[in-house]
Parts: structure tokens; C-alpha cells; sequence
């Protein structure tokens, strides 16, 4: 057996590195082939997809972000992955193993040789530009347009290394007193659901959110499915409001104004340019966007448990 340790170097302020060689160590005493693979800025057609599928199994130390990246690919080759990680909220170590801490390198060891394996739903992205033109993406947790994407691309565009929760606190402050809601329209399969809406829409592929806020309290990755809410704002302030009551109590998902809904395909078109955020960072353009469509893939991911 084979496994690719791929890990992000500036993750965790360097602690990635550390998880990863420490890995790999354990990896050789359980007999195990192991190589590390340093993540790069580079196209992943540089780096990546010359190596992954010579695997038998991917293990990704860094934080959501590395996953975003690496997991598409990991599912078109059908090389299972897991998250060994070090990144802010770690939403997909949550998925399967409730906790965003890393594990001990002797317990990844177990759960590689174990090989428990899960087929879970992996979505594509159609994206349209302020000019009209589409490009193409993946999403492999949620995607989201509202205060927390203004807050995300205010992070990013601050940042110069690996950041903390604490990192996000004045942005959040920034964007409570600055953000405005931007009208949309929302479909689901192809059915108009919201006409002129305004608020924050997320779309979840998983349960798991920042902060453990949760909004699509009833998202499962492997329900063929993708989950839909819009939480009704017009100021920072008042969509702040409803995510606490959403964070306080699932009952706000079943109320008429949320909207929720679940489907293949959710598609979403702004009346003006909108930032969104896909899997915890900006889109890779980190410009607004009129339009996004979500779609289930067909091949799933498989994800070692």
C-alpha cells in the first residue's frame, strides 16, 4: 500500500509540516509506503495530478482549503482521502470524525489500514462573471454569499500568512456596520423558488459550518443531495441576528421565510455583483460575481472514515 501525504506549508503557522512527518514516520513503521507532497501555488496540473494517481490512499494535512483543492481530483481518480488536520475550522475532519482536532499519527495509521470506506456527493461550479462569461469549479462542503463571504474576502485580503479565529473578529465588526444585501433569484432543479430576495444563501453539501453555527442543519454528504437556505437581511446587523437564532435552534429551518429546500442543482443570479465564498475562501478570481450554479457530480468522493 501507497499513501500520498499531501500537506500546506504556511497551515497551522508550520504545524502541518510537523503533523506530516510525523505521519509519514508512523506510516513506515506500519510498513506503509509513504511520500510527502508539498502543496504549491502553482496549477495543480504542475504538482498534483502527476502524483495522485500512482496512490492508493490521499491524506491531506492543512485545513479546508487544502481540501477544496486536492478533493476533486481525489474523486476523479477515485483515490480515497482523508483530513489530517491543522487548518482554522477544519469542517471536514468534523464531517468524520466529530472533532476539527488532529488525531494522533498512530490513530490516521489505524484508520488507513482499516480502510472504512464512504462514498459521499462532491458538487461541481458554474460561475458568472460581472461580463457575463463562466467558469467552471468545485465545492466540496458549502458555498455561501452574504456577511461571512464579505468576511472572508476581507481576511483574504489582508492576510500574508496562516491566520486564527481571532483574525476574523474585526472584519466580522467591519462587516456588521458595512454590508447590504444584494437582491437574487434563486432555483432549485430547475423551479423558481425565490424571486427578489435579499439576505445571506447558503448552499451545503454538509451540516458543518464556522463557529458552529450550522445553518443546513439537515445537509448529509452522501443524500444525492445538495441543501439550500436563505436567512432573510437586509443590514449586517439583522442577518447577524438570524444566524444566532439559527445557531440556537433548528426550528428556524422549517420557517416559511428561511426558504429551505434540497435538490441536484441550485442556482443562484444577483441583481448586482455579489462576493461569495466556496469551502471557507473567496472564489479564485476574489472578485464579486452576478451568478452560481451548484451541481452534484455524478462519480462520488470516497473518504476513508
Amino acid at each position: 500500500m501507497s499513501v500520498l501525504v499531501i500537506f500546506n506549508p504556511i497551515s497551522g503557522k508550520g504545524r502541518a509540516r510537523t503533523l506530516a512527518l510525523a505521519l509519514q514516520s508512523a506510516l513506515d513503521e506500519a510498513k506503509v509506503k509513504a511520500v510527502l507532497l508539498e502543496s504549491a501555488r502553482d496549477s495543480v496540473d504542475t504538482w498534483l495530478l502527476p502524483e495522485l494517481p500512482k496512490y492508493n490512499a490521499v491524506v491531506v494535512v492543512g485545513g479546508d482549503g487544502l481540501i477544496h483543492l486536492v478533493a476533486p481530483h481525489a474523486a476523479r481518480f477515485g483515490v480515497p482521502i482523508l483530513h489530517h488536520p491543522s487548518g482554522t475550522e477544519n469542517l471536514f475532519a468534523r464531517e468524520f470524525t466529530g472533532s476539527p482536532k488532529a488525531q494522533s499519527a498512530q490513530e490516521v495509521v489505524e484508520r488507513i489500514l482499516k480502510n472504512s470506506l464512504r462514498n459521499v456527493d462532491i458538487a461541481s461550479t458554474e460561475i458568472t462573471d460581472v461580463d457575463g462569461n463562466q467558469t467552471s469549479g468545485s465545492m466540496v462542503l458549502m458555498a455561501s454569499a452574504g456577511l461571512d463571504a464579505n468576511v472572508v474576502h476581507e481576511v483574504s485580503q489582508s492576510r500574508s500568512g496562516g491566520i486564527t479565529k481571532a483574525t476574523y473578529v474585526l472584519p466580522i465588526l467591519n462587516q456588521m456596520l458595512r454590508w447590504r444585501g444584494v437582491s437574487f433569484d434563486l432555483r432549485v432543479d430547475g423551479d423558481e423558488i425565490l424571486n427578489n430576495g435579499r439576505g445571506m444563501v447558503v448552499i451545503a453539501n454538509s451540516l458543518q459550518y464556522a463557529l458552529r453555527m450550522n445553518p443546513a442543519r439537515h445537509a448529509k454528504m452522501d443524500d444525492g443531495k445538495l441543501d439550500v437556505m436563505v436567512l432573510p437581511g437586509r443590514t449586517g446587523f439583522g442577518l447577524l441576528m438570524r444566524g444566532i437564532r439559527c445557531f440556537l435552534g433548528s426550528r428556524y429551518t422549517k420557517s416559511a421565510r428561511t426558504h429551505y429546500r434540497t435538490g441536484r442543482v441550485i442556482e443562484v443570479m444577483h441583481s448586482s455583483p455579489c462576493y461569495w465564498q466556496v469551502d471557507g475562501d473567496p472564489l479564485v478570481s476574489k472578485k464579486p460575481i452576478l451568478g452560481l450554479k451548484v451541481m452534484i457530480e455524478e462519480k462520488p468522493l470516497v473518504v476513508i472514515e
